[in-house]
């Protein structure tokens, strides 16, 4: 079998590994393919792209043969040789939404914001998830730090003044709610 004769060869090797993954995969043989891919993660040789399209791909998929704890393992290898890939942090933060761990999924969802603050959605999902959790001085830091990045969207101040509310901190609260309303009018 050639893919015997490709380990025996290099078995230290990335690529020859993600070979073997993607055989072991198609052809259903789920412990070896489990066994290569945790060595894909590890692998200087296969591109971080490479390795994130794979954990998308197994993560999403329909009928995927892959049990949460294993994507777990495989995201905590990856994220070994990749801390800085926001969008892996928030793959977990779906993992442990799936598993109802919101309080980690939030701690997931905030480092993945450390990294790229950019997008919008991701400071929607922490704010809702923590604000579903009554966690309102997380909700007041987080929801000033979105405003800090994006100021001109309005569920941010709307959050803001929810959580302001519910900390008494009434006069605040007021002003925030005040200012989301009118975005979302003047938009």
């Amino acid at each position: 079998d050639i893919f015997q004769k490709m380990n025996s060869l290099d078995s230290t090797n990335g690529l020859v590994r993600l070979s073997l993954f993607q055989y072991y995969y198609r052809t259903q043989q789920h412990d070896k393919s489990v066994k290569e891919l945790l060595a894909v993660m590890t692998s200087y040789e296969v591109l971080e792209s490479v390795k994130m399209e794979i954990l998308l791909q197994i993560s999403y998929e329909k009928n995927s043969s892959f049990k949460i704890s294993e994507l777990e393992l495989f995201l905590k290898k990856f994220l070994l040789f990749h801390k800085k890939n926001s969008d892996a942090y928030l793959l977990f933060a779906d993992i442990k939404f799936l598993q109802n761990k919101n309080d980690s999924a939030s701690i997931l969802l905030r480092k993945s914001l450390e990294i790229n603050p950019i997008p919008f959605e991701v400071w929607s999902q922490l704010l809702t998830t923590e604000l579903s959790s009554n966690n309102y001085l997380n909700v007041i830091k987080d929801a000033k730090e979105a405003i800090s990045h994006h100021p001109n969207q309005p569920l941010s101040y709307i959050i803001l003044g929810v959580a302001q509310s519910s900390t008494q901190d009434y006069d605040l609260a007021l002003e925030n709610l005040k200012n989301g309303i009118e975005m979302v009018i003047d938009d």
